[in-house]
């Protein structure tokens, strides 16, 4: 058992297991925009137009299998995920360069590809190449009902400056993301790391720091910073992990259990309710992102205590999948709304396709591509972006050793001073 965890762990002392469940969380995210792209009745549990689908397509969103089509808990996961692993070098090594080094990375960890996705949305519209309108028109017309959804994106004249501006400051600090919608996860991302360095730097090394925990713990939940929330989970697990490393505890989930939990939290996300609310204290909380919620925290608990299903998620294709996972996220969008949407209007516009067919034809062709063009951003753009924020950081920022010279040494404090 100690030899199956132990090879789960990457060069940076991360798991492979959870840049597995990153990737999957990636997929889920594209996976339910192209179903709110071209079929957004089977996004919606309980939609009046559910019964003219056909048994098998109720039963994928409807059923367990809804977690790989469902953004919303996928997005949740992203940030469980980010504060465990943002988490994980400093409860290994806490010193305060390991905190100095990731926070002065970090921003351009997030920002040099997010810039890159931004440009790509640009040049897609100033060139004509965005279609996601027409599409939309295209399928309201044609299957009677709205599909509002795609009409959100590109709905307005590009210019010059606002790309620059939103790629480094607005996308970040103001939260706007127009040529990039999907980015609006940055902020949330960039000002949650932070919170994690904070929490670490000052309470991360004090014995009783679980009332700490609590603390802030009830300060984001009544205060209504959920995704915050998710963050501060992740750092606790985490903590947790390392505590279980160092002391040597021999805690497992086993296999079975492990596998149960992790269908426990594929039911919740089946069941959650829509569109209703909890009120606590006069805070209002939604029943769906509760369940998301505690869904994304079985996961993550269940994969860091159990070997067999760190096992299952550090298998090469999900590894890969995880290495891409930040690429796909922030380009897919962009693919569907250009490609996915070309293909969709040619297949069943012009070749007189039936609407499930062309959209299924588009939907293929958008993941390859999209997944081609992740593989292109890893190596042209992420992993040089992660380069150049270590290389800024030794350069810039780190501070130098001294190492004192023998006539620079103070001399021994003598106790007794002859007479």
């Amino acid at each position: 058992m100690m030899n199956a965890e132990s090879s789960t762990h990457t060069p940076e002392g991360k798991l492979d297991a959870f840049e597995g469940l990153r990737g999957l969380a990636s997929l889920a995210v594209l996976l339910s925009h192209l179903i709110i792209a071209f079929w957004p009745v089977l996004y919606n549990p309980g939609h009046p137009l559910m019964a003219n689908y056909p048994g098998w397509a109720q039963a994928l969103t409807e059923g367990p299998t809804r977690v790989m089509i469902d953004g919303q808990h996928a997005v949740v996961g992203f940030f469980l995920l980010s504060g465990f692993v943002l988490s994980l070098g400093y409860f290994r090594r806490p010193t305060t360069e390991v905190l100095s080094s990731a926070a002065v990375r970090r921003y351009l960890r997030l920002m040099l590809p997010a810039s890159v996705s931004v440009i790509l949305g640009y040049y897609a519209m100033k060139w004509g190449w965005m279609h996601n309108q027409r599409a939309a028109a295209h399928m309201t017309q044609l299957l009677g009902m709205p599909h509002t959804w795609l009409r959100i994106f590109y709905n307005f004249d590009p210019d010059m400056l606002s790309p620059a501006c939103e790629a480094g400051w607005y996308t970040f600090f103001v939260g706007r993301c127009y040529y990039n919608a999907n980015l609006w996860t940055m902020s949330v991302e960039l000002t949650g790391s932070f919170l994690v360095y904070a929490f670490l730097a000052l309470f991360g090394n004090l014995r009783w720091r679980v009332i700490f925990y609590i603390a802030v713990a009830v300060v984001m939940t009544f205060s209504a910073r959920f995704f915050m929330l998710h963050f501060l989970i992740g750092v606790a697990v985490a903590d947790v992990y390392v505590a279980r490393e160092r002391g040597g505890w021999r805690f497992r989930i086993p296999a079975l259990v492990g596998l149960a939990l992790a269908g426990l939290a594929v039911y919740i996300v089946s069941q959650k309710a829509i569109l209703e609310n909890y009120t606590i204290l006069e805070t209002k909380v939604a029943k769906s992102l509760v369940a998301e919620s505690i869904s994304g925290v079985i996961l993550l608990v269940t994969t860091a205590f159990c070997p067999a299903l760190q096992w299952v998620f550090s298998r090469r294709p999900f590894v890969l999948l995880g290495k891409l996972s930040f690429m796909l996220y922030i380009t897919h969008l962009i693919v569907i709304c250009s490609l996915g949407c070309y293909l969709y209007l040619k297949l069943q516009g012009e070749q007189g396709m039936s609407h499930h067919t062309a959209a299924l034809w588009s939907s293929g062709a958008t993941i390859a591509v999209s997944f081609g063009i992740s593989c292109l951003m890893y190596l042209a753009v992420d992993r040089p972006s992660v380069t150049l924020g270590s290389l800024v950081y030794k350069k810039w920022f780190r501070r130098q050793a001294v190492i004192p010279t023998a006539s620079a040494e103070r001399p021994p404090l003598r106790l007794v001073e002859a007479a």
